[in-house]
């Protein structure tokens, strides 16, 4: 009898024992958990997985919020309780880059006034987004938001940032900004698409005649000269030489043509370059789009205008590239930088060379690359670098296939020239981000669940298998 009362108490205080650590254990799990959800609700930490960052601001958005002297109001139009929506999360990226900016969620079904305010049920629903800035407005609805496949199937590229930001510019801007397409020389008009996207960084496009309307005003503009058939006059060229020695900006595009356009000639010469009438052909298979030759990728130069697609690795696509040649007598205050460059193993032939042989594969006699097939003219002024000319030496970048095909790359390089030249150096154009891969969005709970996984459960996992192994030798 003494000897089961032995027992029993041996097992009681083994149970007290076990119990009270086991008690210990949850209170200390409890503990953590408490200590682990003020540590994140305080820091409000959120990860963003996905390859594309949807949810993370890019570098040239920040620095644009960060250096807001505007008070800017973001309202996004939501039912109650979809806050957490993708639209929502990415606003809500802005209000805490910038303490001028100011996000608020409304939905419109309970607030019908703000629809009069802003807009009509037309263009205003669930999912639009205001920007507003001291009575300025721009209004984005939510197919805005998106890029679908070929097919229309489904959502390929989610836009919201850089519709958002474009807009912040907008609502934002001081003054205008024109830019002026040249015409009366047989000059090709640009396409809606790049209309467009030049309308979407808040530009102003007009059409300027070099021999009947004046100069424009330097500092405010941009002249293009895109693909000019016949040459400008003695009158216009001198209108173009006190344009730019007033600090007026030129974005060249050019093509092979065989009239004599010398006074447009002597433009490119007092800035340094001039364009060798010649066809660049690529060699190297890495560098073409397909078996054509004279279809490239070129590679780029290190500068503003194409670090964000270099970085997002991302390749421009151009055809029947001229080589332009960098003059080695230029006026000092010159700076000139490649911008698109062919191959070492390309080469270039002449047009009449072409025509005679019937051939454009290399010959012994045929110079050979790398060639310049863009390039950026900077003047140094005062100690500071001033844009002053960007050349491209073909407008077949600006072909409606070939930007499809370089997947807008050419788009936003042509984009990305006029917004250099008007020294907008936050204006680099931001890019729709891929969503091809799931997002990963954890908020605070999933957070602390993890946490919990990975600290306890996981190891508990672990640990399970040894103690039962443990606990069957003891009662043995």
């Amino acid at each position: 009898m003494k000897e089961v009362k032995k027992i029993t108490d041996q097992s009681r205080k083994r149970n007290l024992k076990y119990g009270s650590l086991s008690l210990a254990f949850l209170l200390v799990v409890i503990a953590i958990v408490i200590i682990l959800n003020l540590f994140v609700a305080k820091f409000d930490q959120k990860f963003d997985f996905t390859n594309t960052k949807v949810f993370t601001l890019s570098k040239e958005t920040k620095t644009i919020v960060t250096d807001l002297k505007d008070e800017v109001t973001i309202i996004v139009l939501e039912k109650a309780g979809s806050e957490r929506s993708t639209n929502a999360r990415i606003v809500g990226e802005y209000q805490e880059a910038s303490s001028n900016i100011t996000v608020q969620f409304i939905d419109p079904e309970l607030n019908p006034n703000l629809l009069q305010e802003y807009g009509d049920d037309s263009n205003l629903t669930f999912g639009s987004i205001i920007v507003e800035n001291g009575g300025k407005v721009k209004t984005l609805s939510p197919i805005d938001f998106v890029t679908l496949s070929k097919d229309q199937s489904k959502v390929k590229e989610i836009a919201t940032e850089s519709k958002i930001t474009s807009a912040i510019l907008s609502v934002t801007a001081k003054g205008e900004k024109v830019i002026y397409t040249t015409v009366g020389h047989g000059e090709e008009a640009l396409n809606e698409e790049l209309k467009q996207a030049l309308e979407n960084e808040n530009y102003i496009i007009e059409e300027i005649n070099l021999l009947t309307d004046t100069a424009p005003a330097a500092k405010e503009s941009v002249v293009v000269i895109n693909s000019l058939k016949k040459d400008i006059s003695e009158e216009e060229a001198a209108k173009l030489k006190e344009y730019m020695s007033s600090g007026g900006k030129l974005l060249v595009i050019d093509d092979l043509y065989d009239a004599d356009r010398k006074n447009y000639e002597n433009i490119l010469k007092l800035n340094g370059v001039q364009i060798q009438r010649s066809i660049v052909f690529e060699n190297d298979m890495t560098h073409r789009l397909n078996s054509d030759k004279y279809v490239m990728i070129p590679e780029f130069g290190k500068h503003r205008i194409v670090d964000s697609l270099q970085e997002s690795n991302y390749k421009a696509i151009v055809a029947y590239g001229q080589p332009i040649e960098i003059l080695h007598v230029k006026k000092d205050n010159l700076l000139i930088s490649p911008l698109l460059s062919s191959s070492k193993d390309s080469y270039s032939k002449l047009p009449d060379d072409i025509k005679v042989k019937r051939d454009i594969n290399q010959e012994a006699d045929d110079p050979i690359g790398p060639f310049h097939l863009g390039v950026v003219i900077s003047k140094k002024e005062k100690g500071e670098e001033q844009p002053a000319m960007v050349l491209y030496s073909n407008s077949f970048f600006l072909n409606e296939n070939l930007i499809k095909s370089s997947n807008k790359a050419n788009l936003d390089m042509f984009v990305n020239s006029v917004n250099w030249l008007q020294d907008a150096k936050e204006q680099i154009v931001i890019r729709p981000k891929d969503i091809s891969s799931s997002p990963i969005v954890m908020n605070n709970y999933q957070q602390i669940l993890i946490s919990i996984a990975v600290i306890f459960f996981i190891p508990l996992l672990i640990a399970t298998p040894g103690f039962l192994y443990w606990y069957r030798r003891q009662k043995k």
